[in-house]
């Protein structure tokens, strides 16, 4: 079985879960602290399909916040890359393996979801105590609203939650970069939005793999 994808993180995650899986979770569960082990719940074989909105809350058996989820977010929300579950804890996770794509605005129009995305947006800053250099819902808009919905979960829900930043350095299907870049452009990301590194290994963790590794 090949992935669906032909490129990029979507690609290399889909070739981990068919090919490398005992390495993915090993990394994830090291960088996280799990102690139980992985179940993923997307991408799966043989459609790889990805899930937002009510429909990830489902794959996490989480559905009974689904109206939460709607009083915190529009629809049309976070399409996760990837969720597992491990033991109570719950894995959302978001890969990249391009540096540009971190840069993203939001794209809602409606004048009701872009008021429902600034007002959670400034509730989970202000909780985080963040001191953004930037508007959460401009520029960095992925890494913005996935730490949201992690501390949605988390804070709000009291659903133990893990948010996974993945990066594959060294991609030979489209861009590649190291593991240095993707640490300095995350760094400063983290900056921008005004959290520093004190959320770090925390609210969400990096985790690395380099793709010549994937033999």
């Amino acid at each position: 079985m090949q992935p669906t994808a032909s490129k990029g993180s979507q690609y290399w995650l889909q070739h981990c879960l068919l090919h490398h899986r005992e390495h993915l979770d090993r990394v994830i569960s090291e960088a996280c602290g799990l102690t139980q082990p992985l179940v993923w719940a997307s991408p799966l074989p043989p459609r790889f399909n990805e899930f937002r909105d009510a429909a990830f809350l489902k794959a996490l058996g989480l559905e009974q916040f689904s109206e939460k989820l709607e009083q915190f977010w529009p629809k049309q929300g976070p399409c996760w890359d990837g969720l597992a579950v491990s033991g109570q804890t719950r894995i959302l996770v978001e890969a990249k393996a391009n540096l540009t794509e971190w840069v993203s605005d939001g794209k809602a129009s409606a004048p009701k979801s872009i008021e429902l995305i600034r007002k959670s947006l400034d509730e989970v800053s202000a909780a985080l105590k963040a001191k953004p250099h930037i508007d959460w819902s401009r520029g960095l808009f992925q890494f913005a609203n996935r730490l949201a919905h992690q501390w949605f979960l988390k804070d709000r829900c009291g659903i133990d939650t893990r948010l996974v930043f993945l990066s594959f350095t060294s991609d030979s299907t489209h861009l590649p970069h190291s593991k240095e870049e993707f640490i300095g452009a995350l760094k400063i990301a983290e900056a921008l939005l005004g959290l520093g590194s004190r959320h770090e290994g925390r609210r969400y963790f990096h985790v690395f793999i380099d793709v010549n590794d994937l033999s």
